[in-house]
């Protein structure tokens, strides 16, 4: 049982099969809810239709998908072309380090991610992790999961990618699922888990 505050930032730290991944399908209705309950904004998930939950959460899992489409097309996927927001794009980029990728390597938009067709261009797996978040952070929800999904991405640049989370969103609540020991002070709350159970908790 545990409380997330709004704009709160927390961490969910465990092994592999301890549990931690299972509370972010829990609150992405993904998994089914035996026992208890998880309130959003103090109504149940359980009486969310999927797209209303949708609006409330936005999140990526460890194995996040490939999009062989723009770089622009990629991060704007899920909302509408029509409410495009140039401020918010740039933003997620620069919060990802996207930014300078694009400016030192010279690449466009428009340009085609992938090497499924003859115009695309091969990009490392952490260039594609930090895509999958930018486009997490454009849709902009009031919550903000990251499951295991920095894990391709050097320790410098993760460090810089959630310090940019956290100040250039200070109001969305932020929880980070991790293995990782490290960064754990960028966080309000740690939550320790194993075998289903939260085994202890750390607060600033």
């Amino acid at each position: 049982n545990f409380l997330i505050k709004p704009s709160e930032k927390v961490a969910i730290v465990g092994k592999d099969d301890s549990g931690k991944s299972t509370i972010a399908k829990l609150i992405c209705g993904l998994y089914r809810i035996g026992p208890g309950d998880i309130l959003i904004d103090d109504i149940s998930i359980r009486n969310l239709e999927r797209g209303q939950l949708k609006d409330k959460v936005s999140v990526v899992f460890e194995n996040y998908i490939k999009y062989n489409f723009s770089l622009r097309k990629n991060i704007t996927l899920s909302e509408p072309e029509r409410d495009f927001s140039r401020r918010r794009f740039e933003e997620v980029l620069e919060i990802t380090g996207l930014n300078t990728w694009i400016r030192e390597n010279d690449i466009e938009e428009g340009q085609i991610l992938g090497k499924q067709l003859s115009s695309g261009i091969q990009i490392s797996s952490g260039h594609w992790q930090r895509i999958a978040i930018a486009r997490a952070l454009y849709r902009d929800r009031h919550i903000l999961i990251l499951d295991e999904s920095l894990t391709q991405i050097d320790g410098k640049s993760r460090e810089r990618i959630l310090k940019n989370v956290i100040e250039f969103r200070p109001k969305q609540s932020l929880i980070y699922i991790t293995q990782d020991e490290n960064n754990l002070e960028m966080f309000d709350k740690v939550l320790y888990v194993d075998k289903g159970k939260i085994t202890k908790t750390d607060k600033k």
